[in-house]
């Protein structure tokens, strides 16, 4: 059972010192808000995202067959869900990257809401609920994913909102288990959200079924897992139907991204201080296994009771969360055209871990938990406050763009771009859509990969783009190259010329147009 402690060290410094660091929290959160409301140019990889919301509003499939074969490259790794609500807002405003953002600030807001609900069912005292809560907020990773426009934190939000119902449905006794069906059904359902948000959201059916298991509700969770397996499998066979069986296509190509060591060490390291607490959640879950077992064999003589119902339910489900969404994640993370965004259900359950855990513990070992508060408040401000000067310097290069003659060369409209938010934003077809995802499978064939390099160095060359969005690094030939060889930017020189630099989160990028051919120019 959970212990008791001093309420007199409670009120005089933990829960003013909490409400501080909320306070903190809140202020950074204020100023990524502000940022991702005014920023006019992408924040991070948020264009794939646009692409398909733009798509869906006209009415287009956002899953197209050909374009995983030829240009404009184009392929789309999330379920239909995020761009169907974002679409529906561009058929009144069009392409407008603040509006999409809105989208996920208001997911995340719905996260911290039933983020304290599921903290609140699950048998912790305030204080474990306030320490969990401001773990949560307190990880730099969720902060960055919290005002982008991306499916992560909408999906996250469904996959809450489940675990929630299911946290409903343990506290119910267990005699007429099997009328339980409609709290069933609801929990299936948002999980089946969830999983047409963002793929890995998966995870969720196995931790209930699981937690179902632990609690010897064995028909409950057959009942569950049949009825979460059959609405997720039949929504996605009509997604696929419906897109002309591209999304299979799609999903299934990028599921050829080979697992790399290296990008899952570079992945990780982009975590931050989060990685430390994430890293510390396996010996934390062995404290809580092992006060439960000590306080079980405590009570051997005379009345032997159990821990309490909602407690033990809350750990099962936050354990098995934990455990099957860090597989899921590491072995993401280690794609070479992965980000950090998978490991958001796991940073989840580790805060959710850390508040269970510490009803055990002495409240003095919450300095080292004040600790990482205070590093991960600093790093949100810094970050804020440096993507807050970017976002200011392109306010000029927006300025610029907007007089720039950019239809003026080329056909066929086309823009190179590592990023397709600005193409959509200025009418341009871009090419790529997701090009990390296209470079890291066309890399496990060195022969085809080059072929591809040759066909757009001939497009350039040609002067068949419009326009070239290539980040600065590459431009300016400082290895490591991110995406572009040296022979193919020399091939851009004297046929292109930079306009205008622009900021974006992963580093800047020039934005090239081309130049009138001269008399003498021979090609290679």
């Amino acid at each position: 059972m959970p212990g008791t402690f001093t309420r007199k060290w409670d009120y005089r410094f933990l829960w003013p010192t909490f409400l501080l660091f909320l306070a903190g929290f809140v202020w950074a959160y204020y100023k990524a808000f502000s940022l991702g409301l005014t920023a006019s140019f992408a924040l991070g990889p948020e264009g794939p995202s646009l692409w398909a919301a733009q798509t869906m509003a006209s009415g287009g499939n956002i899953y197209p067959l050909g374009t995983l074969n030829h240009a404009p490259w184009v392929v789309n790794i999330y379920p239909p869900i995020y761009p169907a609500v974002v679409g529906w807002i561009f058929k009144i405003s069009g392409p407008v990257l603040p509006l999409m953002r809105v989208v996920t600030m208001v997911s995340f807001v719905a996260c911290l809401g039933v983020a304290w609900r599921i903290f609140s069912l699950s048998g912790m005292s305030r204080m474990a609920q306030m320490i969990s809560f401001a773990t949560f907020a307190s990880f730099t990773t969720v902060w960055a994913h919290s005002f982008k426009g991306r499916p992560d934190m909408l999906a996250l939000a469904f996959l809450l909102m489940s675990i929630q119902q299911y946290l409903v449905l343990s506290h119910k006794q267990r005699n007429a288990s099997i009328m339980r069906l409609p709290r069933l059904i609801i929990i299936a359902t948002l999980a089946c959200l969830a999983c047409l948000t963002k793929q890995n959201s998966l995870v969720v059916v196995p931790a209930i079924a699981g937690a179902l298991i632990i609690g010897r509700r064995w028909r409950l969770s057959l009942v569950f897992t049949t009825i979460a397996t059959t609405l997720i499998v039949a929504a996605e066979m009509l997604t696929n139907k419906y897109s002309g069986g591209g999304f299979f296509d799609h999903v299934s190509f990028s599921a050829q991204a080979p697992f790399i060591w290296s990008a899952l060490f570079q992945h990780l390291s982009w975590m931050g201080a989060d990685l430390w607490l994430f890293t510390l959640t396996p010996v934390f879950i062995g404290g809580i296994f092992y006060k439960l077992f000590s306080d079980y064999l405590n009570n051997a003589s005379g009345d032997r009771i159990e821990p309490h119902r909602h407690y033990l339910s809350a750990v099962v489900l936050a354990v098995f969360l934990f455990i099957i969404g860090s597989m899921q994640a590491i072995y993401a993370m280690g794609l070479e055209c992965a980000s950090t965004d998978d490991i958001l259900i796991s940073l989840f359950a580790c805060a959710w871990i850390v508040g269970l855990v510490s009803e055990y513990f002495s409240r003095k070992y919450l300095i080292a938990l004040f600790a990482f508060y205070l590093v991960g408040l600093y790093v949100m401000l810094s970050v804020a406050s440096s993507t807050a000067l970017g976002v200011s310097r392109n306010g000029l290069a927006r300025e610029q763009l907007y007089n720039a003659p950019i239809g003026s060369f080329g056909n066929g409209g086309r823009c190179l771009s590592e990023d397709p938010a600005l193409p959509i934003m200025y009418d341009l077809t871009p090419e790529f859509v997701d090009l990390r995802t296209f470079f890291a499978v066309w890399k496990r064939d060195p022969h085809y990969f080059r072929a591809r390099l040759g066909e757009i160095k001939s497009k350039i060359i040609a002067r068949q783009y419009r326009a070239l969005i290539l980040n600065s690094r590459d431009g300016c030939l400082i290895e490591p190259y991110r995406y572009w060889s040296e022979e193919l930017i020399k091939s851009v020189k004297g046929r292109y010329r930079p306009v205008v630099e622009l900021f974006e989160e992963d580093g800047y990028k020039d934005f090239y147009m081309p130049v009138q051919p001269s008399k003498t120019e021979t090609h290679p």
